[in-house]
């Protein structure tokens, strides 16, 4: 029962790994491959390896597929386009860091807005958007 308590703890040092080298791959490719070069031969692997991990088909309905694909394109697909953009311009590092601060901002400022909107707290949303922009101004 022990062992498999640290599990989750292995696990989560190996994504924390994989995902902090592959800003310093990307960087490396990018001498050699455009973005759009990069982006496509990321989704090819990953395709791979989830037909790997699960061959079936995903049965879904047709009414279905273009939100998959327009969540594709809008989430993942763009985030990495954006990430790869930013490597030609800058260090591994620096990227990194804005895309950690970026995903903190938008955490805040969604849940702010959802305060206001839902619990209708306005002094909640304005303390959230004031820490949010102190947050933004130290990283910078």
């Amino acid at each position: 029962m022990q062992n498999t308590r640290y599990i989750g703890h292995i696990a989560a040092l190996i994504t924390i790994a994989t995902w902090g080298t592959t800003f310093i791959s990307t960087k490396v490719l990018l001498t050699g491959f455009q973005p759009l070069e990069i982006l496509f031969f990321r989704f090819i692997m990953a395709f791979f390896a989830l037909w790997l991990a699960y061959p079936q088909m995903l049965k879904t309905d047709k009414k279905q597929e273009p939100v998959f694909m327009a969540a594709g394109l809008c989430g993942i697909c763009l985030y990495y386009l954006l990430e790869n953009i930013a490597l030609t311009y800058t260090q591994a590092s620096n990227v990194g860091a804005a895309g950690a601060l970026f995903y903190a901002f938008c955490r805040q400022f969604k849940q702010a807005v959802h305060h206001r909107l839902f619990y209708r707290d306005e002094r909640y949303c304005l303390h959230q958007l004031q820490w949010c922009s102190h947050a933004a101004q130290s990283a910078g």
